[in-house]
């Protein structure tokens, strides 16, 4: 299990390791919580989460959007519904998921840990992988949803 043989105090010196140096364990000893800022000045936050009783580990991009029901239309929200569906079909690593009672958009990637050993080389290419993805694929779900672009022009442009 991750949970005896990976915790959040090693996952904190993996993540130290490969240059997230900033980082917080949470108080509950369920994740280690950081993030970046990408090239254009977004800043993104996620947590790596132990899945108890696995042998994997979560990342969790949170709140990488909110689009809370209350305040879109249903044609802003389903077409941002559609772009991250369509984004997930082209995805190897990770998923776009999207909360309906808050509208939080997330992006997670389960991570399978081999025998409860997580590997510096492992976990960078996944880091890499999901912040490459978020990195490009946010601000064009941005877009969509505030409707300066369709989630056609968005999938077809790879802008």
């Amino acid at each position: 299990m991750v949970n005896d043989r990976l915790g959040t105090t090693q996952i904190a010196a993996l993540l130290d390791s490969i240059g997230l140096r900033q980082y917080q364990i949470s108080a509950d000893g369920g994740g280690v919580l950081t993030g970046w800022r990408d090239d254009s000045g977004d800043t993104y936050r996620f947590v790596v989460i132990p899945v108890a009783g696995s042998s994997s580990l979560l990342l969790v991009v949170q709140r990488v959007l909110m689009a809370p029901p209350d305040e879109f239309s249903l044609e802003q929200l389903g077409s941002l519904l559609i772009a991250a569906l369509a984004f997930n079909r082209r995805h190897l690593l990770g998923a776009w998921s999207y909360d309906n009672q808050d509208g939080e958009l997330t992006f997670q990637l389960a991570i399978p840990v081999d025998d409860g050993v997580l590997t510096e080389a492992t976990l960078r290419h996944c880091v890499t992988a999901v912040m490459q993805t978020v990195g490009q694929e946010a601000p064009r779900l941005r877009a969509v949803l505030d409707g300066s672009r369709t989630p056609r022009q968005v999938l077809e442009s790879g802008s």
